[in-house]
């Protein structure tokens, strides 16, 4: 069988449903990361840790210059804020392109910073925020990949809820 590589080369943000293309130069989306505990009981030879929640998640986005529609949504702290990401992978068997897949990143959360821009003599001026992300929801070719959802307790992954039992458990 002839290797087969995935190339992701370009993407799209869309700030509340609004495109964005060719207003963001770099987008770099929340790592999604377990908090971990340390667990040490008598008996065990050595501690170890086990998963107690999630670490918080931010996004940072880098714009390729001032726009006043954009910074004034993201100079408003207190408003939630709908992100998508889309970009298209490409798909290679060998050396030939096979398939193109969407994939599509789902955000929701609260700026939490906007850098003023600087001034450099002849250099396009830039400005960066990053976002405080509550949910992030990720798709591959319509394939629900992994969901999470802070604020309502939901952990997805391939669209088996993680978090069913916790949720029962807590009478929600």
């Amino acid at each position: 069988m002839a290797l087969q590589t995935h190339i992701v080369r370009n993407a799209n943000v869309l700030v509340n449903g609004r495109s964005l293309l060719g207003q963001v130069e770099e987008f770099s989306g929340p790592h999604i990361k377990p908090k971990m505990a340390s667990f040490k009981p008598l008996g065990l030879v050595a501690e170890t840790e086990l998963q107690s929640g999630f670490e918080k998640m931010e996004a940072k986005f880098k714009f390729t210059s001032i726009y006043a529609d954009v910074m004034s949504v993201v100079a408003d702290f207190n408003q939630e804020v709908s992100v998508q990401v889309r970009s298209s992978v490409e798909v290679y068997t060998g050396s030939s392109k096979t398939a193109e897949l969407p994939y599509v990143c789902y955000l929701r959360g609260t700026f939490k910073s906007m850098e003023t821009p600087s001034f450099k003599q002849l250099d396009p001026s830039e400005q960066a925020s990053e976002m405080n992300v509550t949910y992030c929801k990720i798709e591959i070719n319509g394939e629900e990949i992994i969901e999470l959802d802070i604020l309502n307790n939901i952990y997805k992954v391939k669209g088996v809820d993680k978090l069913a039992n916790y949720r029962a458990n807590l009478g929600l």
